[in-house]
């Protein structure tokens, strides 16, 4: 491999950066029009990114929230006999749930309906209430088609798809509304805390609901042109003070970008070992540039490092040199690694990759896989081995919190499109990531550099970084190094008393 040392030369381009967006109200973002007007220029004599005919889908998680008269006007189009139940507890918020996901409780309201076995809603069951003698059911899709509704009078959306969660996807060529089954609805208190002004107090919250959905977009090539949809569907479920809806985010949602091909195209083995070692090197500069809601110290289930496969186990300890930032004097300590070495990592990733896909690359990817981790890591690489009718091959960015900011995806999407371009160059050029070893620099300023990210990306991420670092000083990254700590022989044998202690007592019992 060419160990060649970094090159600016050849960035990959990144494509319309061509307008001035509105930084994300809820970060001390500066303007900077002249920021926002630079752009990359294409390729380089060696290697042309503009010619990788990448495309990218966004799927943005939030929770819609409607007054009962927008859903009593449906249901009498639906259905004459139908009624909202609102007072859904106890069991019933057990049995309504999802069993999909049976840690969380069915908070929303419920339906009755005389023909309520025409439902063909199966992954929840009903509740029959003889005190109030109704039986009732979860929604189906009746929060998704107010969505609708609403999406469908911007110009452009209005063949979007509605599908629950019980139907599955075929076709991504139009937007389309999912119901999100991880994300509950909002108690009153937050109703009113996140519409304060359509929702003032308790009493206004009685006669308003809330689901999660989730907006799915149809692929993109132009980072620009989905920044422009993306605001006008969110402005029409946003609404104003005097609208009887609204759409909103918390700490459990998402937005996942997905980068794939032209017509679901397979991205060349070779390309993703270089982005899967990207992805590994410079995990912890990344996490940086996001929420501490979605950094992996907060325990939220939902995320995991890619570099789970390359924990060092009973690793030998080091003798390093350790700068105490608050005397700035360096001392000789033993210290044990984190993870192996990133020599190993390359060949891991590399090599042996190559080795499992001669003369069959499904194999080396299915390793590749394997070493990267399925679909709840931090980059899923799981979805390049579906099949064509399972849904598009797709790598999938899950990190990103939840936002209906057009400007924080759009910058979001160039940077994920951009380290897959960056994966491209490595492959075309026989050129590798020049950080060999965890000792090396490893900073997402050089990172970008080698993009070719457009300057008015980097600030954008820089200061959302910044602001993170004052909110949240103490959310950082798990140590590349921790010290190493001898036990003495005594030490060592009264843990082995103590094991043969629990031993023996286990064995009584």
């Amino acid at each position: 491999m060419d160990k060649s040392p970094r090159k600016s030369e050849g960035s990959p381009t990144v494509m319309c950066t061509d307008r001035k967006p509105s930084y994300s109200a809820h970060l001390p973002i500066t303007h900077n029009p002249q920021l926002l007007d630079s752009t990359i220029m294409a390729g380089s004599s060696t290697f042309d990114s503009a010619s990788i005919p990448l495309t990218f889908g966004i799927e943005l998680e939030a929770i819609f929230c409607f007054h009962e008269d927008r859903l009593s006007s449906l249901l009498k189009e639906r259905s004459p006999t139908a009624i909202i139940v609102k007072n859904v507890v106890g069991e019933a918020e057990t049995t309504l749930r999802m069993s999909k996901y049976p840690g969380l409780c069915y908070n929303s309201w419920a339906i009755s309906d005389k023909n309520l076995e025409k439902c063909t809603y199966t992954d929840a069951g009903s509740v029959v209430d003889n005190f109030r003698g109704i039986e009732y059911r979860a929604y189906i899709d009746e929060p998704l088609q107010l969505v609708r509704d609403l999406v469908s009078k911007v110009p452009g959306r209005q063949g979007i798809h509605v599908h629950a969660e019980n139907e599955k996807q075929t076709s991504y060529q139009t937007w389309s509304i999912s119901v999100d089954g991880t994300l509950n609805g909002l108690t009153k208190a937050d109703l009113v805390a996140a519409f304060p002004d359509r929702i003032p107090d308790l009493a206004a919250a009685a006669a308003f609901d809330s689901y999660g959905v989730e907006l799915i977009t149809h692929p993109y090539s132009c980072a620009t042109a989905a920044r422009d949809d993306i605001a006008a569907v969110v402005s029409s479920l946003r609404g104003s003070s005097n609208s009887n809806f609204g759409i909103t985010t918390n700490l459990n949602c998402g937005a996942h970008v997905h980068v794939g091909l032209l017509d679901s195209g397979e991205i060349p083995l070779s390309v993703l070992q270089h982005l899967a070692y990207l992805v590994v090197v410079y995990e912890d500069e990344i996490s940086a540039l996001h929420a501490p809601s979605r950094r992996l110290n907060i325990d939220h289930g939902e995320l995991t490092t890619n570099r789970e496969a390359f924990f060092a186990e009973c690793p030998e300890p080091v003798e390093k040199w350790i700068l105490d930032p608050l005397t700035g004097v360096s001392t000789l300590k033993k210290m044990e690694p984190t993870y192996i070495p990133l020599a190993q990592i390359r060949r891991m990733l590399l090599d042996d990759v190559d080795k499992a896909g001669a003369g069959d690359s499904g194999k080396g990817l299915r390793k590749l896989c394997a070493y990267m981790g399925h679909k709840g890591h931090l980059v899923n690489f799981s979805y390049l081995t579906r099949t064509a009718d399972a849904g598009p091959r797709t790598l999938e960015f899950r990190q990103h919190a939840g936002t209906l900011d057009a400007d924080d995806v759009y910058h979001w999407v160039l940077f994920c499109t951009g380290l897959v371009r960056l994966a491209y160059r490595y492959a075309e050029t026989g050129t590798d990531c020049a950080v060999e070893s965890w000792d090396d620099t490893i900073d997402v300023e050089l990172l970008w550099g080698d993009m070719g990210f457009p300057e008015a990306s980097r600030e954008f991420l820089r200061q959302k970084a910044a602001f993170y670092r004052e909110v949240a000083p103490d959310c950082y990254a798990p140590p590349l190094w921790t010290e190493y700590v001898e036990f003495a022989d005594s030490d060592a044998e009264r843990v082995r008393e103590v094991d043969l202690a629990v031993t023996s007592g286990a064995e009584s019992d």
